[in-house]
């Protein structure tokens, strides 16, 4: 009687066992079911995916005018402002970036019947953007007569221009040292604004 309790203990514990590792081993493929369904990071070093977007593209030159002119305007730059007449007061401010003009805007004021103002930005002295918005003009009814220009420029020629939010063919489409963003550039260290600005 007591071989017959033993035993009947005996399989009681064996197929307590074989349900529990039954059960574990079920539970062990639904989770790695479901976790194959969800994308999962390797943080093994060696094999660490590399994040997407983690620096611009040295091959587009978009990106990387975009991508510098986005630095130039959150850094902490040193600004000096200047004000020159020519028909009228006049205002350049230039941002440093120590010693190097990264950015120069002009404030050509009120002049006649129309407001404009230009930016230009630099990078190792050379333009790569150019911002110019004109407000105003002849006076015609219901005219809107607002002009945004956008040049994007890589060694000295537009590679892309927008006038007023829509790509189009530019008219001006290089700039030397004698075009007004390189004036504007030379008269940070000459101050004669009258040269650049006024002839």
């Amino acid at each position: 009687m007591r071989s017959l309790s033993l035993v009947r203990s005996a399989l009681i514990c064996a197929l307590f066992c074989l349900f529990s590792c039954k059960e574990s081993q079920e539970k062990e493929s639904v989770t790695s079911t479901s976790t194959d369904s969800v994308p999962t990071v390797d943080t093994r070093p060696e094999e660490q995916a590399l994040p997407v977007n983690d620096s611009v593209s040295t091959s587009d030159p978009i990106s990387s005018i975009k991508g510098e002119f986005t630095r130039i305007n959150a850094a902490k730059l040193t600004k000096k402002s200047y004000t020159y007449q020519c028909d009228e007061l006049m205002k350049i401010d230039y941002y440093y970036e120590g010693k190097n003009v990264v950015k120069a805007i002009v404030d050509y004021g009120t002049v006649g019947d129309h407001y404009q103002r230009s930016e230009f930005y630099y990078k190792d002295g050379k333009l790569f953007f150019f911002y110019d918005f004109v407000e105003g003009g002849p006076a015609c009814e219901g005219c809107d007569m607002n002009l945004e220009q956008r040049y994007y420029v890589k060694d000295d020629l537009v590679i892309r221009y927008i006038k007023n939010g829509a790509t189009e063919k530019c008219k001006n489409c290089s700039f030397s040292q004698i075009s007004t963003p390189y004036r504007a550039l030379k008269a940070a260290t000459t101050q004669d604004f009258k040269t650049a600005f006024c002839s």
